[in-house]
């Protein structure tokens, strides 16, 4: 068999005429009507007035937490089972991090552990969907709007999914989207910051953009980087983004497909909760928690050996290196989750042979 890879791009000749269109044009940088259609179209599908489009979704996320002007003295919640991103501003600022543990089976934040952590020091809750499935963000808005405590919806791993009928994407002060290669849609790089605040989408248009004069060009009255998206990601996204709702649905079929062939071996695998009160699971990765003795490192070695790729769930961001110690967590369900947890194949183009080869390689391993 040969490698398949744990997920990978679903490139087709759309998105290659299109890209190509721009090198015709010689249209390459920012400034294009390119990256102002993907933006417009990003808004419209995504119930949101404004969208700024950035160089990654990390930039997406920093970007909105600056914006928000965050200081030393505020508090802010956030998922601890998480990808790092945003996590160097929230640091530079110096500011308290509060910590949400997981669900064991959902993997996402529980709106009322989120809710029982607000203090009056609480300035901004970052509200993360994890692997497909979501969190049930409109119960913490409710409670959160009352105390005008801010919200960024990361919706990167949920980005075609809806939470009781409205699209992903469309919850909080600001919501943010990744467009890296194994996202839903990808620009290869690429992140969207969006909002229903033309202040906060100016703001965070002038961060990406080296804060310039808007009447002298290279007079800059802020610190501000380049986070700008270019042309050709652009391109790649808007034709991508055309096929978004199938490329959910296929996702969903994939996930659902697994689960049906492995749900016989839930003694030794855990496997991923199908839908919630609020909303469907897209599967953007099927990720499973091992029930056996094996741990995922030894798991992850041996697919390879089988020319399979899959990956460690997220490491606890308290436990991180860069992280004071003062945050770290002994013992934690981010931590039991991650050593036992990983997740399979995933593209698009998985059928039912790999499929049923990657649960073969799986139950041989672990039996």
């Amino acid at each position: 068999m040969k490698f398949i890879p744990v997920n990978e791009p679903s490139i087709n000749k759309s998105d290659i005429d299109l890209v190509n269109k721009t090198l015709k044009e010689n249209w390459v940088s920012s400034e294009s009507p390119y990256v102002k259609k993907f933006e417009e179209k990003l808004a419209i599908i995504t119930n949101r007035n404004y969208c700024a489009c950035v160089s990654s979704g990390t930039a997406a996320i920093t970007l909105a937490i600056k914006s928000l002007e965050i200081k030393k003295s505020d508090e802010v919640i956030l998922p601890n089972f998480t990808i790092i991103s945003g996590i160097e501003e929230l640091i530079n600022i110096g500011c308290k991090l509060i910590f949400c543990e997981p669900n064991e089976l959902t993997f996402n934040v529980e709106a009322e552990d989120v809710i029982s952590k607000i203090t009056n020091k609480t300035k901004l809750i970052i509200i993360t969907h994890i692997y497909g499935l979501t969190v049930d963000i409109e119960k913490i808005l409710n409670f959160s709007k009352k105390k005008k405590i801010k919200i960024i919806e990361d919706a990167a791993e949920v980005q075609g999914n809806t939470i009781n009928g409205k699209p992903c994407g469309s919850f909080g002060d600001i919501s943010v989207f990744s467009f890296y290669a194994n996202k839903q849609i990808t620009t290869g790089e690429g992140g969207a910051c969006l909002t229903n605040s033309r202040s906060l989408d100016n703001k965070i248009k002038n961060l990406r953009n080296l804060y310039f004069d808007q009447n002298r060009r290279f007079i800059h009255k802020k610190k501000a980087s380049n986070y700008r998206m270019s042309t050709m990601q652009a391109a790649l996204g808007l034709s991508q983004l055309s096929r978004l709702k199938q490329i959910a649905k296929q996702r969903r079929k994939i996930g659902i497909l697994y689960y049906k062939k492995l749900k016989q071996y839930k003694n030794d695998i855990q496997l991923p909760i199908l839908d919630n009160k609020f909303s469907k699971n897209i599967f953007w990765v099927f990720p499973i928690v091992l029930k056996t003795k094996h741990n995922a490192n030894f798991v992850i070695k041996e697919l390879k050996k089988k020319n399979i790729g899959s990956r460690n769930f997220f490491y606890p961001i308290s436990n991180q290196p860069i992280m004071s110690k003062k945050y770290f967590r002994k013992k934690s369900i981010s931590l039991n989750i991650h050593k036992k947890g990983l997740y399979l194949p995933s593209s698009l183009n998985l059928n039912k042979s790999k499929i049923n080869y990657i649960i073969k390689s799986l139950i041989e391993i672990i039996k």
